[in-house]
């Protein structure tokens, strides 16, 4: 994807694989993550700078989210500058998120587990917005279904990217 003749629709697929972490990510499932996080950084100390790394890789996200789309608008304009720069913090952007879902799962979330309380699991889920999950919502995924259609249309051999 985004070689010398990156066609129309890669970069709609890109703008709305991006659109999607900013807007499902980004706005629910981070802010819910962050009630777990101030949670850990009361009951458990430890934690603290962990937290802290993990809400500042969600701060990062939202502002290279909005960087990468006004990437997309250039090379879509035939900007080939902003296109090899596109290509190369979409790379960071994929293997940023990566190491980020392995320290949650890995480390954050067998501690929150452990340590936190059914009582701090009510209150976090009250006070989430796990019910604007937009996978609960067929109106909301219609606006993905082109690029589901999308990756489940291309033939990519990943061994090369």
């Amino acid at each position: 994807m985004l070689h010398s003749r990156t066609r129309p629709e890669e970069y709609l697929f890109l703008r709305k694989a991006i659109g999607y972490m900013h807007n499902y990510p980004g706005l629910i499932h981070h802010p819910a993550e962050e009630l777990i996080f101030t949670c850990l950084r009361q009951s458990v100390p430890d934690c603290a700078a962990l937290c802290m790394q993990l809400t500042e890789q969600h701060n990062e996200f939202n502002i290279l989210e909005t960087t990468l789309f006004g990437y997309i608008d250039h090379a879509q304009r035939g900007e080939m500058a902003c296109r090899e720069l596109l290509k190369k913090l979409t790379n960071t952007y994929c293997m940023d998120q990566f190491e980020h879902i392995i320290l949650e799962e890995d480390e954050i979330l067998p501690k929150a587990v452990a340590w936190l309380t059914p009582d701090d699991w009510r209150n976090i889920g009250c006070q989430s917005n796990l019910q604007l999950d937009p996978l609960g919502d067929p109106d909301i995924l219609k606006h993905y279904d082109s690029l589901y259609d999308y990756i489940t249309a291309i033939d990519i051999n990943l061994q090369s990217h």
